[in-house]
């Protein structure tokens, strides 16, 4: 008995069931009574096997998120599923207490990998990173400095670049701007940086007409390391997602109230305010006139919360959805379905308090 199952089955599996029912001498308006109790739970359950085996799994999930929670959210983002994106499964992590990194090239596997409690970003999660070369860096892995590697992975301008930026040689060589900066002088050649001050012959169609000077990494300018809004933009572009930090600590604004205190303050129904980043979006149809509405995944620095956006609000806020990432929200709480969510009726963009970005 399934909420699919068309009419005519259905009925014909009604006559059935009151059939045999009489025949073992229940009354048929008791069999009716009974079949519709039946009816109305194929809406929402499911057999006895389903229920001990969703059990037992939830128990264990528990348990090991509880005593091992960097393993288990290992397991989780390396596993690829769950409802939502990389991106919250990697500030679930922070919250369980576990370090994230960015990716390493000597500590880091294709997935997720953990040393203690310290979970590495797989090279897998590199954008435009391809097979050949993480399978590389594995083989050829651990490697002494920037220089090293570049001699032992055959890898594109662009990889390297990427490379650079999520800091995957943070722990063994120079700050990024200089390594972005020796890459520049040797794009396109496979020839060590810091070498002997020398001319090396490059392309024909190069700006430096096939010349480029590679000088000694002593005369590199002494540049500053990025700021930490630098780091958190290379890596939201290139992961999808902030590994060294959460984004709300970038922002002096973020008054760093969360949505459980918002909860305690505030009675069911009542106004509340709040401000947070956007995680995911989930966007759907309403049943009767097909409108679009959506379902904001949010996040503080503790919890992850849910905000509801109708029709109406959604098509007055949808481009600003579309747009933005940190907001301030305010709306009604709503406890329906035993799930607490905002119910917005405004939204916009939160100042970050930054000086060189407004809002984000």
């Amino acid at each position: 008995m399934t909420k699919g199952r068309k009419s005519g089955k259905f009925k014909k599996l009604c006559n059935q069931f009151l059939d045999g029912a009489v025949k073992n001498g229940v009354s048929r308006k008791k069999a009716i009574e009974i079949f519709k109790l039946l009816a109305l739970f194929a809406g929402y359950g499911f057999c006895k096997a389903h229920a001990a085996t969703y059990g037992y799994l939830g128990y264990q999930s528990a348990y090991l998120k509880a005593h091992y929670p960097a393993r288990f959210m290992q397991a989780v983002l390396n596993n690829g599923g769950g409802y939502y994106p990389a991106a919250i499964y990697i500030a679930e992590a922070r919250r369980l207490g576990v370090k994230i990194k960015h990716p390493d090239i000597n500590k880091s596997g294709w997935h997720e990998t953990v040393d203690r409690d310290i979970m590495y970003v797989g090279l897998g999660r590199i954008r435009d990173l391809g097979e050949n070369t993480i399978e590389q860096i594995l083989e050829t892995k651990p490697f002494a400095s920037f220089d090293d590697f570049v001699e032992k992975v055959r890898l594109s301008a662009g990889e390297l670049e990427n490379l650079i930026k999520v800091g995957a040689f943070d722990s063994i060589d120079t700050i990024r701007p200089c390594l972005l900066w020796r890459l520049r002088l040797r794009r396109g050649k496979r020839q060590p940086v810091g070498a002997a001050l020398s001319i090396k012959q490059t392309g024909d169609d190069d700006i430096f007409s096939g010349q480029l000077i590679i000088p000694r990494a002593g005369y590199l300018p002494d540049l500053p390391d990025f700021t930490p809004f630098e780091k958190f933009l290379c890596e939201r572009e290139i992961l999808g997602f902030s590994a060294s930090e959460h984004p709300l600590k970038l922002f002096p604004a973020y008054d760093g109230k969360t949505f459980s205190e918002v909860c305690e303050l505030s009675g069911s129904k009542d106004g509340v305010a709040i401000s947070a980043w956007l995680a995911d979006i989930k966007r759907i149809k309403t049943r009767e006139k097909k409108e679009s509405m959506v379902f904001l995944t949010f996040e503080d620095l503790r919890d992850t919360f849910e905000v509801v956006l109708f029709p109406e609000s959604y098509r007055k806020y949808h481009e600003t959805v579309r747009r933005f990432r940190y907001f301030y929200i305010e709306g009604e709480l709503n406890t329906d379905g035993g799930t607490t969510a905002i119910i917005a009726e405004k939204l916009s963009p939160a100042p970050t308090g930054l000086s060189d970005k407004t809002y984000l």
